[in-house]
Order: structure tokens, then sequence, then C-alpha cells
């Protein structure tokens, strides 16, 4: 069951199952997932409190906080808002990540087990690193970005805030992901990405 100092969880999806089981694996007790739908449903499959949550942060129990919706902008406004009311966003590393030299997290970050992060990298707030992932020298990744299961991005490559890359995606080398982008699931991006842009397929193009 869930401490009453512990970390509360916000999300939308059954993705809060896995945030739970990093905390489990960094020894870190879990007071209560708080949202909607499927993320209560998780609640009740693993035991913690469920919180229906309807956005007063004034409502949510007292501790840490992880944000983990998959929708950058919203984990965005949570931060900035939490940050208003004296709270914070927590950063979770899973131990089975595999993070090396020089290489930094902004505040909010969620990394999944079997992510890897090479070195000289920088990961930004609020960014979700999902199961799989890999991240290479001399990456730079904004703010809330979302980074899915099973990408591979390449060194050198720069994505800007908000971003969405979907699962299996490849960024090759040196490449820039605009602002808001979306790279689709299996995509190989050969090219720089504009801005507000969604991108599919092998080479990827707009779509």
């Amino acid at each position: 069951m869930g401490s009453t100092d512990g970390i509360v969880i916000l999300a939308e999806s059954g993705y809060a199952a896995e945030v739970a089981s990093i905390c489990a694996a960094l020894g870190l007790p879990v007071r209560a997932i708080a949202g909607t739908g499927s993320a209560l449903a998780a609640a009740t499959a693993l035991g913690l409190e469920a919180i229906s949550w309807t956005g007063d942060i004034a409502a949510l129990p007292p501790g840490p906080v992880a944000i983990t919706g998959g929708d950058g902008a919203e984990r965005h406004t949570l931060r900035v808002r939490l940050a208003d009311a004296d709270r914070h966003a927590t950063t979770l590393i899973h131990p089975d990540a595999t993070v090396g030299l020089a290489v930094e997290f902004g505040i909010g970050c969620i990394v999944s087990p079997g992510a890897r992060i090479t070195s000289n990298a920088v990961v930004g707030p609020g960014t979700l690193i999902n199961t799989g992932a890999i991240l290479s020298h001399d990456d730079r990744v904004g703010r809330d970005v979302t980074i899915s299961p099973s990408v591979t991005i390449c060194g050198g490559v720069t994505i800007n805030d908000r971003a969405w890359i979907a699962a299996g995606a490849t960024i090759l080398p040196g490449i820039t992901i605009g602002t808001g982008s979306i790279v689709g699931a299996g995509a190989v991006v050969t090219k720089d990405v504009p801005a507000g842009i969604t991108v599919a397929g092998v080479p990827a193009k707009p779509r």
C-alpha cells in the first residue's frame, strides 16, 4: 500500500503502473495514483490508493509528484503549476537504465528500465524515456519530450521541446527535430524535421 509521505503519480493511462514499478525498483514508496481512466484501474490492480483527479493541485496528497502524461505540453503546464504551489516534479531513473558519463537530466524526467543514455547528453525537464530507448553521445533533448519504447537516437541529434518520437523510430546522426513535431512509429529520419509537423515512413516524410 502507498505511504503517507510517498510519491504521488499523476497519470491518464496504464503507464502509471510502469512508473510505480520504477519507484519500487528505487525503493521509493508510492502514496497514490491520481488521474483518470486506466490510471485508476492500474492503482487498484497494484493495491495503491486511486484518486480521481480533475486538475486541482491543492487536492493532491503531500509529497513529491511524478508527472507521467504522454502529452508534453500538458506535462509542462503541470510542472509549472506544481512549482507555483511550492511542489516539485520528481525525477525517476530506473536502476536498470544505463546512464553514461556527463549526462544531465532536468527536473521531472522519467527513465524506464532498459533505456540507454551513453555519454555527454542533455535531457530537458519533464522528458519521458521509455523502455529500450537509446540516446547516443552529444544528444540534446529539450523539455517535455516523449521518447517511446525501442527508439534509437544516434549521436549529435537535437530534439526540441514537446516533440514525440513514437515506438521503434530511428533518428540518424546530426538530425534536428523541431518543437512539437511527431515522428511516427518505425520511421527512419534522415533529414531535419521542422517544428510542428508529423513525419512517418522509411525514409520519414511529412504526413
